[in-house]
């Protein structure tokens, strides 16, 4: 930001705010290094009750209690396939997205695009879109649809409808309604 302050500059990504520790080094940083980034980003895996739990009960009220008014950017943010779950893969990156989006997030980015080996027992290998072997897995077909679906879309607010069900209202670039639901 000193070597051009016209260059918009994201931090690395805060990850395990799931932890003491973290949450502490989080506030730090932001009370201390306010307007020197100009994109808050933010790194959490797993499934979307946690990321959820995260994101309303420590990320977004801890921006808000140190005056980080900048976007933020789930940058990077994923669920493994392991143990044959790529159905709940694809679901977790279906509702993570839309979630993300209607909390205000500028961006998405999934881990990764690629699994970064075969071994089916580590969970490390097993994060991608598709397998190592190029096969498109259902998480892949999720991520094409939502950006082709919800392309130039605008977040209008969520909906209620009771329970475990979640529901969140768009307006599509052509003025159709899109609602993302999931419970």
């Amino acid at each position: 930001k000193k070597a051009d302050p016209e260059a918009l500059v994201m931090n690395g990504g805060f990850a395990g705010l799931t932890a003491p520790a973290q949450i502490a080094y989080q506030r730090d940083f932001l009370e201390k290094a306010g307007g020197q980034f100009d994109i808050h980003a933010f790194h959490q895996h797993g499934d979307f009750g946690v990321f959820r739990q995260v994101i309303d009960g420590v990320f977004l009220p801890q921006r808000r209690e140190t005056g980080t008014a900048v976007p933020w950017y789930a940058n990077e943010t994923a669920m493994h396939s392991l143990g044959d779950q790529e159905k709940f893969q694809a679901e977790t990156l279906f509702s993570k997205l839309i979630f993300a989006w209607a909390r205000g997030a500028i961006g998405y980015t999934w881990y990764d695009l690629r699994n970064d080996g075969f071994d089916p027992n580590a969970n490390e290998h097993n994060f991608g879109l598709i397998t190592r072997a190029l096969r498109p897995k259902a998480a892949y077909a999720v991520y094409n649809a939502l950006s082709g679906t919800y392309r130039e879309a605008e977040f209008l607010r969520a909906v209620r409808f009771g329970g475990n069900i979640e529901a969140f209202l768009f307006r599509a670039g052509d003025g159709r309604l899109l609602l993302a639901v999931w419970n």
